[in-house]
This record gives structure tokens, C-alpha cells and sequence, in this order.
């Protein structure tokens, strides 16, 4: 049998060991914990290539998480931009770029299979950095729409192709300590990012997207100079004629008409309205048009369906889905029960919020660490769907008598199993693929973490409104609540204490409905997840992209 087909005969709640042998068979020797787990092994040798290709992965990832909480921060507040103030045009600003970003991801990465991972990532770095230069040198909106877009097309290459890179020299046994590691570059960058940017408001705009032109410097040249990878063979005709121009022209169309809509959930329409339902019935068809294109295409796919093949792949990619919508949805409405029911400051919300944050990254590098010295994984699937269930339950009883100390443990309870969720999905969606899909499992991958990153906010802005909606009959509040005008009208002095207290008890009851649906959401994935099978993490990387 393959290994990497999941035997429909085998009980699917097995007690086996979690490794089990290339033909899906196991022994029934029992051994105790310590010697069931092996050692990792030593066979593995970073070299200066390796090296080199981490440090340009850290840098870039870096980079862009102090991008994107750069700008987000900056740019709305500051009174000197052409954003400052304009909520429509910040909004167009963050679609823009998450657009270009998610719809663009997978041409760059089926192109980097038939012309080289260097080449394509090249040309991201630099679209990037014209981007912020176009950005920072902007008089108009348009301008700097025109900048940040740019910016989105280069983020679409940067990020999939540098983890792709690392997928593609290290092994997978060893691969979990190192992605770990860049966990904790993207918290640092996120911690660092809204008090620069907060800083830069106040003071020049146009600085907001200096700071990033710098560090992208530096990968462009260390990608130009130090980074060697084996080169592509063939001639440019025929290697042309091996891409999927036909599922590029299905999937761009298809995922910019899916992601629009659910963007315009948080800020302008309906879930029933005709803006949303021409649009993203329009996607989801021409989406299912691509699937069945792409099952049989003779190029190179623009998304190899085979990394979804068996079950385990399936409810892996599933739960990243699952992992991505509840961690946005809980990230985006946090500071909501801060400010809104808890009557914190926008800094004071700012800093609870790093209860979850500062347990997410740390607890997901060890939990990485663990996994690579384990060669284990499923426990770790396994544990941060309870924590994360758990963490959304307990969530559920926060209202406006809930001391700090209460909310502190709730929230570093749901950040730990966020942390730990994370790097048992991602390792899960390799182990579950042969050695030469795992780069493009790890592509993927990040594709469907973005769908589930938007799901997670229309899904959150929709519940929130419509509960919010029903309990406040009584006001005239429009169609639609938004998050940032309904905080501004509870802290408004002039509102009384009595309607105050009755608003912010309407805040936590919507609040609970939204916690308890991320609740059930992840129950059941982690209630799916205990049908996934373990598969051993001893393949080695595909050659074709590896250094030279």
C-alpha cells in the first residue's frame, strides 16, 4: 500500500504508535515512552548555504510582520496622509494588498517549480521594495494604493518562496525546530511594529514604509550573492509550455471574487444582499471549474491537487481552516471586550492583547522543538485543539465583572493552544505528502491559512452584528455596527452610565456567541483531527531545489 494513502480498512480511533512503516504497517511490540521515541537524527548538516537561506528567511519574515502592523497602525490615524481619517480609503488600502498577497501566492509558486525558487524570489523582493518606494514618495491615494498593491504582488513570492526554500534543504525530521524559530521573528516583528508605527503617525507618514526598504535590501542581496540553488535545465519554449495558464486565468478571477466579498462582509453589505451573493456565488463557481480543470491538466498545476489526496491531508488542511478563522476572529475582537466591555484604553487594549500573542509564538517554537525531538506529531494536533477548545469555552464567561487576572488565564490558555495548533498543523500537511509535494504542501498551506485568516473576520463581523443587531432594537445604529463606531459612541462622555453599562452587557453578550461559535468550530475539527494517521518524518527534501 502507499504510505501515503490511508488504509480504509485500518480502524480509524487506532491505538498505534505514531510512526508507522512505509506500507501504513505497524509492529505490536509495546515499548515504554522513552524508548518509543526516537532520537533525533544526526545525519543532517547545516552548512553556510543553510545558513545563509535561514538568515534570509528570518530577515524577510521580519520584515513583513513589521510591515503589515506598520502600516495598519500608522496610516489610518495619521493626519498628514492621503489615508488619515478616511476609513473607505483604508479599507481599499488593507484589501489591496491582501488581495494581490493571497490571489498571487500560487502563480509564484507553480512558477518557481519550472524556473527555480532564486529567480521568482528575486523578482518578489523587488516588486516589493518599488512598492514601499512608490508608497513613501505618494502625494495622492492613488499613489500609495498603487504602492501597497505593488507590495502585495511582492508578498505573494517573498513569503511562500522563502519557506519553500527552507522546505526544500531541510529535511523534515529537522524542519520543525527551524520554522519554529521564525515564529518568533514574526512576534517580535508584530510586537514591534504599532509602537513604530504609532510613532511614525504623529510625526512622518512617508517613514512608515522607509523602515522596511532597509531590511528588504538585505535579502535581495544576500538572495542575489549568497544564496546557491540548484539551477533549472531546458530550454525557455519548452519550460513556458509547462506552466497552467489556463488555471492561472480560472483561480485568479475565481479567489479575487471569493476574498472581495468576504472583505465587503466587514464593512459594506449583507451576507444576503445581491453585492454579495452575484460575486461570491460567481467565485465559488468558477473555483469548482478550476478544481475540475485541475485534475487533470498535463503542466505543471497551479496547484498540485495530490497534496490534498488522502484523509489525513484533507482534515489537516481542514483544521488549518479552522486554526486560521477562530485565531482572527479571537485577535479581531479581543480588544473589542477590552475597550468596549472592559472600558480599557486603545493602549491599554493593546497591551492585554499581548497575553495571547506572547503565548502563541513562544509556546509554538517549543512546541516545534518537541515534535523534531519527539518525531512525533498528532500529540500536538491533539493538544492544541483541547487548549484551543478549551481557551473559547472559558472565554465565553467574560462580561464586564471579569477581573484581569480571570481574563489573563482565559486568553493565555486559547494564545498556548493557537501556539501549539500551529505547528502541529503545518507539520501534519508535510508528514502527510511524499518528499518532492512538500514544498508545495507548505504552499498550500499558507494559501488556505489565508482563506481561513478573511473567513475569520467576515464570519466574526457577521455574528457580531447580528447578535448585536437584535439586541439593540431599540436603537437607531444602521444597518451595520461597526467595531471601531460603536466603541467611540460607549466611551463617549456624554452617554449616560445606565445606557452605557446596558451597551457594554449587549457588547458581551454578542462577544459569547462569537467565542462559543469558535468553541464548536473547534471541537469539531479537533474531533475530525482524531482521525488523521502517523506518518514517520524521516524524508529527506527534494533534490531538484536544493543547494548546489
Amino acid at each position: 500500500m502507499d504510505r501515503f494513502q490511508d488504509d480504509p480498512t485500518e480502524p480509524l480511533l487506532s491505538s498505534r504508535p505514531d510512526t508507522e512503516s512505509p506500507n501504513g504497517e505497524t509492529s505490536n511490540t509495546e515499548t515504554s515512552d522513552a524508548s518509543a521515541a526516537p532520537k533525533p537524527s544526526t545525519e543532517f548538516k547545516a552548512t553556510s548555504r543553510t545558513y545563509t537561506a535561514y538568515v534570509m528567511v528570518m530577515v524577510l519574515t521580519l520584515t513583513e510582520a513589521l510591515d503589515s502592523t506598520i502600516v495598519s497602525v500608522a496610516l489610518p490615524v495619521s493626519p498628514h496622509n492621503p489615508y488619515g481619517g478616511n476609513t473607505a480609503a483604508t479599507f481599499a488600502l488593507g484589501t489591496s494588498y491582501l488581495l494581490a498577497s493571497t490571489t498571487l501566492q500560487p502563480i509564484f509558486a507553480s512558477v518557481s517549480n519550472v524556473f527555480g525558487r532564486k529567480p521568482l524570489l528575486l523578482i518578489a523582493l523587488f516588486t516589493f521594495a518599488v512598492g514601499l518606494a512608490i508608497a513613501s514618495a505618494g502625494n495622492s491615494s492613488a499613489v500609495v494604493l498603487l504602492g501597497r498593491t505593488l507590495q502585495g504582488v511582492g508578498s505573494a513570492g517573498s513569503n511562500p518562496l522563502a519557506v519553500m526554500i527552507l522546505t526544500d534543504i531541510v529535511p523534515l525530521k529537522e524542519r520543525p525546530r527551524w520554522l519554529g524559530n521564525v515564529g518568533i521573528m514574526w512576534m517580535l516583528g508584530g510586537l514591534a511594529g504599532p509602537p513604530i508605527g504609532g510613532g511614525l503617525a504623529a510625526t512622518n507618514w512617508r517613514a512608515v514604509f522607509w523602515v522596511c526598504l532597509p531590511l528588504i535590501a538585505v535579502c535581495f542581496v544576500v538572495t542575489m550573492l549568497f544564496l546557491r540553488l540548484k539551477k533549472t535545465q531546458g530550454r525557455l519554449k519548452h519550460m513556458l509550455s509547462r506552466l497552467d495558464y489556463v488555471g492561472m486565468l480560472l483561480f485568479l478571477p475565481a479567489s479575487f471574487l471569493v476574498l472581495l466579498t468576504l472583505t465587503w462582509l466587514s464593512t459594506k453589505y449583507p451576507w444576503l444582499s445581491a453585492e454579495v451573493l452575484v460575486p461570491l456565488s460567481s467565485g465559488i463557481g468558477l473555483m469548482i471549474l478550476f478544481v475540475m480543470y485541475e485534475r487533470n491538466v498535463e503542466a505543471e498545476p497551479l496547484i498540485r491537487l495530490e497534496v490534498f489526496g488522502n484523509p489525513t491531508s484533507k482534515i489537516a488542511y481542514f483544521g488549518t481552516v479552522i486554526h486560521a478563522l477562530v485565531f482572527f476572529m479571537t485577535v479581531y475582537y479581543l480588544p473589542v471586550y477590552y475597550q468596549g466591555v472592559q472600558g480599557y484604553s486603545s493602549t491599554r487594549a493593546g497591551l492585554a492583547m499581548l497575553a495571547v500573542m506572547l503565548s502563541n509564538a513562544p509556546v509554538n517554537a517549543l512546541a516545534n522543538r518537541s515534535i523534531q525531538y519527539s518525531q512525533r506529531y498528532r500529540w500536538a494536533v491533539w493538544t492544541g485543539w483541547g487548549l484551543t477548545t478549551l481557551g473559547l469555552g472559558l472565554m465565553c464567561l467574560l462580561d464586564t465583572s471579569t477581573r484581569g487576572p480571570v481574563w489573563v488565564v482565559i486568553t493565555l490558555t486559547a494564545g498556548a493552544g493557537f501556539g501549539v495548533l500551529g505547528a502541529g498543523q503545518s507539520t501534519t500537511t508535510q508528514a502527510a505528502n511524499k518528499s518532492e509535494n512538500q514544498a508545495r504542501s507548505q504552499s498550500a498551506y499558507l494559501l488556505v491559512r489565508g482563506f481561513g485568516q478573511t473567513l475569520g473576520v467576515a464570519v466574526g463581523v457577521a455574528i457580531f452584528q447580528n447578535r448585536l443587531k437584535s439586541s439593540l432594537q431599540g436603537y437607531d445604529m444602521g444597518d451595520h455596527i461597526a467595531a471601531d463606531t460603536l466603541l467611540q459612541y460607549v466611551k463617549s462622555a456624554d452617554l449616560a452610565p445606565e445606557e452605557r453599562a446596558m451597551l457594554q452587557k449587549a457588547i458581551a453578550d454578542a462577544l459569547r456567541v462569537l467565542w462559543a461559535t469558535g468553541c464548536g468550530l473547534a471541537g469539531l475539527a479537533g474531533l475530525l483531527s482524531c482521525f488523521i494517521k502517523g506518518y514517520p518524518l524521516d524524508q529527506d527534501p527534494d533534490s531538484k531545489h536544493s543547494p548546489e
